[in-house]
């Protein structure tokens, strides 16, 4: 990956929401700035992959053309490639004169239950299973495709026991930007039923957050409707139901 120019750096980070300039170090935002400036103005998408802090873990950062249903396709291509995501940031970077671009930050791990040891892999199995992520991904952007199909004949595993799942707007909007947080159990494919979920709705994720910590998910999506519209009272209650039955058709339900 080619390193970006200082001004070109300086131009990205402008470039992205306050949230990530918050959140990101220099360091993150010049590695990241790479990436954006290799890819340019073409379609297709670039990444950059290292290893997390944690044990068996790896830091993603995905660019590619922002269009409805991107972060689902992105998700399929984990649950696909059986990665799980432990915690990931979506952004959308507005460019003067071009599309519109998503920068989202992924921490995945393997599936729990797949790889037998408790080392992280070797960098020949890592660039292996990545370059499965990369080819997945690509075809997935490239195609017009039944993803609710294909991550079911992943065979994902489900989730435990019943959870109670909460889904509910909360405060922080802005403008036509509303923010709807979903606390349930973790499992393998949950951001893809989720984002699947939200784009079946047909809304705008204009950014999100994930955090996962001891089984339990908390996810924040800043959303609005795909022509930049308020999301109304009537609309808010119908994207709660569809989100909660994503989560667990067979859950306890909660909405506020």
């Amino acid at each position: 990956m080619s390193i970006a120019p200082p001004q070109f750096v300086e131009e990205f980070s402008a470039s992205m929401p306050a949230a990530y300039r918050k959140s990101a170090t220099p360091a993150q935002i010049a590695l990241h700035a790479g990436i954006v400036a290799e890819r340019g103005q073409r379609r297709d998408s670039r990444r950059v992959v290292q290893r997390g802090d944690k044990r068996r873990e790896l830091a993603l950062c995905i660019a590619a053309d922002d269009r409805p249903g991107l972060l689902a396709m992105i998700a399929a291509a984990f649950v696909m490639t059986e990665f799980d995501v432990v915690r990931a940031e979506a952004y959308t970077r507005v460019r003067q004169h071009l599309h519109a671009e998503a920068v989202d930050l992924f921490w995945v791990r393997e599936v729990p239950g797949r790889i037998g040891s408790a080392e992280p892999a070797p960098e020949t199995v890592v660039k292996a299973r990545l370059g499965a992520l990369e080819a997945t991904l690509d075809s997935l952007l490239a195609a017009d495709v039944d993803l609710v199909s294909i991550v079911r004949g992943a065979d994902a595993p489900p989730g435990g026991a019943p959870q109670t799942n909460r889904v509910k707007f909360v405060g922080g909007q802005s403008g036509n930007l509303a923010v709807l947080e979903i606390e349930t159990g973790d499992r393998v494919g949950l951001l893809f039923s989720l984002a699947e979920a939200l784009h079946g709705q047909h809304v705008n994720i204009v950014s999100a957050e994930v955090r996962t910590q001891v089984g339990k998910v908390l996810d924040r999506f800043t959303i609005s409707e795909i022509g930049g519209a308020p999301i109304g009272s009537a609309r808010r209650l119908e994207i709660q139901v569809a989100v909660l039955q994503a989560i667990e058709p067979t859950g306890c339900m909660r909405f506020e």
